[in-house]
């Protein structure tokens, strides 16, 4: 008689940073370690912008300015959920991973949004595919939901993960919580 064997993912978390004051425009995860399957991202997050949501920028491997290079691309739909029209965008050769994931601004009634990414095999020196889930958090009638399937173009594998508000001009708010985690798949 053979009995199934089911892989089980394990999530171990490998940093997490709370933000204490709404000062800082960068925060990074450096130093991930290669002895994971896949990674994960999840976060409660808000910015100090006055919109009513907002994107913000990723980068990997320790590039933290726009411009540098081309190796981003990603297709993201976004919407609300107050009657309002899904749209989406298209990023080709992009110098910059725009994540719009529809997190809060610091002017809504509920100040955090959450968000997911996930990176498969992200020690691979080919081509890497991701996705984004992110929605915002509120009392009013409209909230907002994006989602993405992302590339990264880089040949080297993600040492360091990268989110990026100083491009809007505004800082992340006080009490933003990013958590990364690396996957096994175990039998």
């Amino acid at each position: 008689m053979e009995f199934w064997r089911h892989k089980m993912a394990t999530y171990t978390l490998i940093e997490s940073q709370t933000l204490t004051n709404s000062t800082t425009s960068v925060v990074s995860f450096t130093s991930i370690p290669t002895i994971f399957t896949d990674l994960v991202v999840r976060g409660s997050l808000s910015t100090t912008s006055a919109a009513p949501w907002a994107n913000f920028w990723m980068f990997f491997n320790g590039d933290t300015s726009a411009g540098s290079y081309t190796t981003y691309s990603g297709t993201q739909l976004y919407g609300n959920g107050g009657g309002g029209s899904v749209t989406s965008t298209r990023q080709t050769n992009a110098s910059y991973n725009t994540v719009s994931t529809q997190i809060n601004g610091s002017s809504v009634t509920t100040n955090y949004g959450n968000i997911e990414l996930y990176f498969p095999n992200y020690n691979s020196t080919a081509t890497k595919p991701f996705s984004t889930f992110g929605v915002s958090e509120t009392n009013a009638a409209t909230t907002y939901l994006g989602v993405s399937a992302q590339q990264f173009r880089g040949t080297a594998g993600l040492t360091t993960i990268s989110f990026d508000q100083s491009v809007n001009g505004t800082f992340w708010y006080t009490g933003s919580s990013f958590y990364l985690y690396g996957i096994s798949n175990t039998i």
